[in-house]
């Protein structure tokens, strides 16, 4: 079964076609890599499957089920997972509290200024697990803007993997 399908995708800036008759099968726990020359079309590529941009022409399937035109959200709930080529953490928050953020997100438990987030067990211990196995632990309380680049990447694909994605796109 195909985890991610596309077919005929296409996608043009104001007339300049970046993206021609797109056609992609990846099954589910394969690996595969998009490569070319800077210009190439790649992000364009990941925009367009994970919903940042919706395609001029074609389909796109996760799961066999079609998601062309799905927003970034939409298609996070569903178990798709994204990092990106610029890191995108929230730099005045420390290593931890992005991973508690992720999490919140998964569960949909939206900010709340009466809801006291350091109380709630099952969320800490599950961001503390991740910080071990990514090995951030000891700069747990660390803002992701002072962490170095590779740190600063891990915690973001961490951030991505807090949502149980069957496929992540990196």
């Amino acid at each position: 079964m195909n985890i991610l399908e596309t077919k005929g995708l296409y996608y043009d800036y104001s007339g300049l076609e970046v993206l021609f008759d797109v056609n992609l099968e990846v099954e589910k726990g394969e690996r595969h890599a998009i490569i070319g020359p800077n210009g190439a079309g790649k992000t364009t590529l990941f925009n367009v499957i994970t919903g940042t941009y919706r395609p001029n022409r074609g389909q796109i399937f996760f799961k066999e089920n079609e998601i062309t035109g799905f927003k970034p959200h939409q298609l996070v709930r569903i178990g798709m997972g994204r990092s990106f080529q610029i890191t995108s953490t929230f730099s005045k928050l420390t290593a931890f509290q992005n991973i508690r953020m992720g999490i919140l997100s998964k569960r949909g438990i939206r900010f709340n200024l009466f809801r006291k987030v350091d109380k709630m067990k099952a969320i800490t211990e599950e961001a503390e697990e991740l910080l071990d196995r990514i090995n951030l632990n000891m700069e747990r309380d660390v803002p992701a803007d002072l962490l170095s680049y590779g740190k600063n990447r891990s915690l973001e694909v961490s951030m991505a993997m807090t949502t149980d994605p069957e496929l992540v796109m990196l």
